[in-house]
């Protein structure tokens, strides 16, 4: 077992003294230390020199370079060990057994990987990471490529850092390696390193091009890997429409509704679509526009002419729709829900079918029959990724948003008004004046049902809303 340990610098002298220093007191020694250096001028140079003369496992190389991963690619080029690990200037292997450790559990694994700790200015943070590292670990975390070491095959196997990220290409290549190339991963319960919290990727004021870059590199592969899983299930949706029984086919049908495929894309158009990555805007104003619909009615129609003028305007817009029908790299697919919350959203779906095929009438809701007990996006996903500045509301039913998820959002909204929904009850136009008076007892005619579903969702809507600070502004003709 031979570990190669690569660092690279720039003009970084005194914390390199510390990243040696950690590496001298490690007790395993068969490994060989790599340093590429970007040409510094503060005089790490003389430091290699005198290094390597009485170190005879370091190697160094110092020229310009064009960036982080460009040296990290040639630090892995010319390595020969069997496991490569990335160690920085400033950071340091956590105890003297870390490799020691590491040789002990390493078979033939792709990644190893344990935790470590986030040196801050505060004081330190000890990171720990989970025993299996999943989708949806991926789709909401990081790892700090300080707590993992990597099969020198994997990246024979799997190609170098992508070079096109600036500052997320270790997680572009975390993600590829585990859903494309099915890379196979052993947590190791040690601490392994101290991260120093003050490299380029850390630094405040390049936190919107960091977060930017590891939305692509999720969307490059998760996005990918979802289209993959859903597509098994939409062939398990489309048996279900081949049942005789009409009963059970209604029921399954309804059950099996989200994997139906209208909300998917074709796995060819998928394809061209994650190889292009967007520009990424300079504005500091980030806007989510929300929609059931990119293209289908006026409401989809216009919140897209208003995302597409923002686009123009170099404002960083975001549109996340439930029914996608272009490859605009700019429009989002909904973030479903998942594990038991997906039962939840199944079982109210069926409830609100079987409500639809009922008698509307005896129940008491005046128009279109379309109300959404369950949203099918999980809004606080959806925010936590995209990060947004405002959040702009469309049109957002037919099992979009809910009234409960809307009430989630912590962020400034804008609320176009397509219909009358977001004031009444279920109904989208309503036909009478309860809007204006309240939805009470009193209003209400008890001939018709017994249970008043307008104002149980009206209700609904003065619990959730009641934190929003409305400031009503109409624009339109009569």
């Amino acid at each position: 077992m031979k570990f190669s340990i690569i660092t690279v610098c720039l003009n970084n002298r005194q914390s390199l003294l510390q990243t040696f220093d950690s590496i001298d007191l490690q007790r395993f020694q068969s490994f060989e230390h790599i340093v590429v250096d970007g040409a510094s001028t503060d005089g790490t140079l003389e430091l290699f020199k005198s290094r390597a003369l009485s170190h005879s496992n370091f190697k160094y190389l110092s020229e310009k370079d064009s960036g982080i991963y460009y040296a990290m690619n040639k630090g892995i080029v010319r390595a020969s060990g069997e496991y490569l690990y990335f160690l920085n200037a400033g950071d340091r292997l956590y105890a003297p057994s870390v490799l020691e450790d590491v040789a002990a559990q390493a078979s033939e694994q792709d990644l190893l990987y344990g935790d470590v700790f986030l040196e801050t200015s505060a004081g330190y943070i000890n990171r720990k990471y989970p025993e299996t590292l999943g989708y949806r670990f991926w789709l909401t975390e990081h790892m700090c490529h300080q707590a993992c070491f990597f099969s020198k095959k994997l990246f024979d196997n799997l190609g170098l850092y992508n070079e096109t990220f600036r500052f997320a290409a270790d997680l572009e290549v975390f993600l590829r390696a585990l859903f494309k190339g099915n890379a196979s991963t052993i947590r190791i319960a040690k601490s392994i390193a101290i991260y120093n919290m003050d490299g380029l990727s850390s630094r405040v004021e390049l936190r919107k091009r960091v977060l930017d870059e590891m939305a692509l590199a999720q969307r490059v592969h998760l996005m990918n890997l979802r289209s993959r899983v859903y597509g098994r299930l939409v062939k398990v949706y489309n048996k279900v429409q081949s049942i005789k029984n009409s009963r059970l086919r209604y029921v399954l049908r309804v059950l099996t509704w989200p994997f139906s495929g209208v909300s998917l894309h074709k796995e060819k158009a998928l394809d061209s679509f994650f190889e292009t990555l967007p520009e990424l805007s300079e504005s500091p104003l980030r806007i989510l526009m929300l929609n059931t619909y990119e293209s289908s009615g006026g409401a989809a129609v216009a919140a897209s002419r208003l995302h597409k003028a923002f686009r123009r305007l170099k404002v960083d817009s975001r549109m996340v729709v439930l029914y996608r029908s272009s490859l605009d790299p700019s429009v989002y697919p909904a973030w479903p829900k998942f594990g038991f919350a997906k039962l939840v959203q199944c079982f109210l779906h069926l409830v609100e079918n079987v409500l639809v095929k009922l008698d509307m009438a005896k129940l008491g809701v005046a128009g279109p029959k379309s109300f959404s007990l369950e949203s099918y996006a999980d809004i606080d996903r959806l925010i936590q990724i995209h990060d947004p500045d405002v959040v702009h509301i469309n049109w957002v039913c037919n099992r979009f948003l809910s009234v409960k998820s809307i009430g989630r959002i912590q962020k400034p909204i804008v609320w176009t008004f397509h219909d009358m929904w977001a004031f009444c009850g279920t109904e989208h136009v309503a036909s009478n004046e309860r809007y204006v008076e309240g939805y009470t007892k009193t209003n209400w005619d008890k001939n018709k049902s017994r249970f008043d579903l307008n104002r149980w969702a009206w209700n609904r809507k003065k619990d959730f809303f009641f934190w929003i600070g409305w400031s009503l502004h109409c624009y339109g003709t009569e």
